[in-house]
């Protein structure tokens, strides 16, 4: 028997992203908890925007880009298929019943995944949540104060 409280899973969805994002700004960071925590996939860009801080939906895409970040729609499909992965290792949970619970469709669930990972579900599944959270960082650009910017990846450091 454990002590102590436990850890809701969009909680660890958003903790894990955020520790693997530690550069992003205040505004970003609290989309992504919305995103990861609670926010129905209705939920407008807008009212997103309202929620952090900023002042519409443009500021919003302006302040993602200058955090490096993907667009708000493949923002919300990262953080889903972390919580995805997360659920798949706790408890074996299929993408299909993972989906339906959602209210998505699960055929545009699977091609989703294979759009942002170039792989399948059994793939992403079997890789794990670290792999999942690699391919997110990569994708991700760290704008620096000059012209030039940094991508954070590991083909640079001389990983495949």
């Amino acid at each position: 028997m454990t002590s102590g409280a436990s850890i809701r899973p969009e909680q660890l969805v958003f903790a894990l992203i955020r520790s693997d994002l530690h550069w992003i700004s205040t505004p970003t960071r609290r989309v992504i908890q919305l995103l990861a925590t609670s926010a129905p996939r209705e939920m407008s860009a807008h009212r997103l925007a309202r929620w952090s801080g900023l002042g519409n939906r443009h500021q919003l895409a302006r302040a993602l880009a200058r955090d490096g970040l993907p667009s708000l729609a493949d923002l919300r499909s990262w953080i889903r298929l972390v919580g995805w992965v997360l659920a798949w290792e706790s408890d074996r949970s299929s993408l299909y019943r993972l989906a339906i619970a959602q209210n998505l469709n699960p055929a545009v669930c699977f091609r989703m995944i294979k759009r942002l990972t170039g792989s399948r579900w059994s793939e992403v599944r079997s890789r794990g949540v670290a792999w999942v959270l690699l391919q997110f960082r990569d994708r991700c650009v760290i704008r620096t104060t000059g012209v030039r910017s940094v991508t954070l990846s590991r083909r640079q450091h001389g990983g495949r």
